[in-house]
């Protein structure tokens, strides 16, 4: 089926991944800057976070302050490796509108009940969207999928911004084209990944969450148990082939998305030598709130071009889909 797919490409300052000063915050061990187990700074040292708790309001306020975008997901039981030293933070609770984690309450500095077994981390977007003058140029790509909706109402005297179209006829396979996996209509329910023997054969399932009460849905995946050097689970909000994915992965245990379109799409790949059936997944439906969130990778990447403009007036686009992104850009001028 053709897709048109959109390649945003604006100025925004790069960000570290630790805040700096007291009560400073980092993640550490994770695939990019932006995941990683938590680890926060008190008193002169580093300490890690007890997963007690620990849910995706806390990691909210965790990417909002590192600046990394969204909150994908909450892992605990040492997702991302058992930290060293103190464990300074437990039953941590977050309303997910804090601006910092040592504004959520807890138990006190250095009062804990955990080993580092139980320590937090947290898996953000890496996307931080922050206007500056073309002087103090840092270019990183935002991608868009089709539909998302995009805003550009205000002023600013010079800056750059990169947009490009791409139509691409290559074909995503249906959901018969998969060799297991199944249709679910109920408002709640489970499912295990499919007996693997471990014979190196490419297998992929997929399972559709597509309840008739069409409200949120959140998915806990346990147990999870596969070669993460070929086997992966890849979560999406809506269909697999026109949605943007939540998250991947490959190993660990209590992952959580949420998926704010009525439908939720898993992915099972397995290629390995690991035998098993790999997960376990309970879903729920409800009013869970979710943050709209751009995805964070595209299957094919080209480059877009500059155009560096004096601004001297208002221009306006705009994409509509269920679900709204809305970035306010202060002037763009773009390729069509």
């Amino acid at each position: 089926m053709d897709r048109t797919v959109i390649f945003l490409w604006v100025l925004f300052s790069a960000t570290a991944y630790t805040t700096r000063g007291q009560n400073a915050i980092r993640l550490v061990n994770g695939r990019h800057r932006c995941e990683g187990r938590v680890e926060v700074y008190y008193n002169g040292r580093w300490g890690t976070v007890c997963d007690d708790l620990w849910q995706m309001d806390n990691a909210r306020v965790v990417c909002r302050q590192l600046e990394c975008g969204v909150a994908l997901s909450a892992p605990g039981s040492a997702r991302y490796g058992s930290g060293l030293g103190a464990v300074l933070m437990d039953n941590v609770v977050c309303r997910g509108s804090e601006e910092r984690l040592d504004h959520c309450t807890h138990r006190g500095w250095g009062v804990h009940d955990c080993s580092h077994s139980e320590d937090a981390g947290v898996s953000c977007s890496e996307l931080n969207v922050r206007m500056l003058p073309a002087t103090e140029q840092t270019s990183v790509k935002l991608h868009l999928l089709q539909y998302f909706k995009i805003s550009l109402t205000s002023f600013l005297p010079f800056f750059s911004l990169f947009f490009l179209l791409l139509n691409s006829a290559e074909d995503v396979p249906s959901t018969s084209a998969y060799s297991c996996g199944q249709t679910f209509s109920d408002p709640e329910g489970s499912f295990t990944g499919t007996y693997y023997d471990g014979d190196r054969k490419i297998l992929e399932c997929l399972w559709k969450i597509q309840p008739s009460n069409n409200l949120p849905i959140k998915i806990s995946i346990d147990y999870v148990e596969l070669d993460c050097s070929h086997d992966y689970i890849e979560i999406f909000d809506g269909e697999i082939d026109t949605s943007a994915k939540l998250g991947r992965i490959c190993s660990g245990s209590d992952s959580t998305f949420i998926a704010s379109s009525g439908t939720m799409s898993v992915l099972l790949h397995r290629e390995s030598s690991q035998e098993g059936l790999g997960f376990f997944a309970y879903y729920e439906t409800g009013a869970f709130t979710v943050t709209p969130e751009p995805p964070i990778t595209m299957t094919n990447e080209i480059t877009g071009l500059s155009i560096q403009t004096e601004a001297s007036g208002k221009r306006h686009l705009t994409y509509l889909h269920k679900r709204v992104l809305n970035l306010s850009f202060e002037y763009a001028d773009f390729l069509e």
